[in-house]
């Protein structure tokens, strides 16, 4: 029974140990994998940029085209604005539903909770002629990156200490199964990834354990 019982806490601080380690693994792929797709979000907008003209950017074709591309293409772009040097939009994409903000100054644009700003400069030669900014929503942001997640970990983020993403399955995590990771969208925000893996999870873990002490137990009544 001593040696059942020896065997079973073995397996167990082994079986958390790999859980821990797992859940190591998966905060750094989250964490590559969500600061890789926002590298191609902020190189898409630095095109955007060095290929405008500013001055005709408002009236042309192909901004509509290349905005309308880009927000397709990449989720979690909620919209694209052209913005002069003086703060002043003059162009928005998709036009529907933001035409208000046109010759408005751009900290009117409404941001949800979740969402960042990314701004990128427009240069004419060496003159800066204004900016290309991009509204993220990291709730459509990180689907991609949770669809994985299923039922076995749980995920959050915060920007400079405030919540901007909660996974649908976060309940108060274990503490000494917490991993914490620093995502760097560049330009925008510096994001904190907390991933834990979910209560059934590490229960899971601790009952294959127990299954070891079962096991024991049971050759031990056969022996007596």
């Amino acid at each position: 029974v001593a040696i059942s019982i020896y065997f079973w806490k073995t397996q167990e601080l082994k079986n958390l140990s790999q859980l821990y380690l797992q859940t190591e693994s998966k905060a750094v792929a989250d964490a590559s994998e969500s600061e890789i797709r926002y590298r191609g979000i902020y190189n898409a907008l630095r095109r955007l940029a060095n290929q405008e003209a500013p001055n005709k950017a408002q009236e042309s074709e192909e901004w509509g085209k290349d905005t309308a591309f880009l927000i397709d293409s990449f989720e979690g772009i909620k919209n694209i604005a052209w913005v002069d040097k003086n703060y002043v939009i003059r162009a928005i994409a998709p036009r529907q539903g933001n035409e208000s903000y046109l010759n408005q100054k751009a900290n009117e644009i409404i941001l949800e909770p979740s969402d960042i700003r990314l701004m990128v400069p427009m240069y004419e030669g060496t003159e800066l002629e204004g900016f290309i900014l991009g509204t993220i929503s990291i709730d459509v942001f990180m689907a991609p990156v949770i669809s994985g997640i299923e039922n076995d970990y749980m995920l959050q983020l915060s920007n400079e200490g405030k919540t901007v993403f909660t996974s649908e399955n976060w309940k108060r995590p274990n503490a000494g199964f917490v991993v914490d990771r620093t995502i760097t969208l560049q330009d925008a925000a510096v994001l904190n990834l907390n991933i834990a893996p979910t209560d059934g999870y590490l229960n899971f873990a601790i009952a294959d354990a127990r299954t070891t002490l079962i096991l024991g137990l049971l050759f031990s009544f056969i022996t007596i």
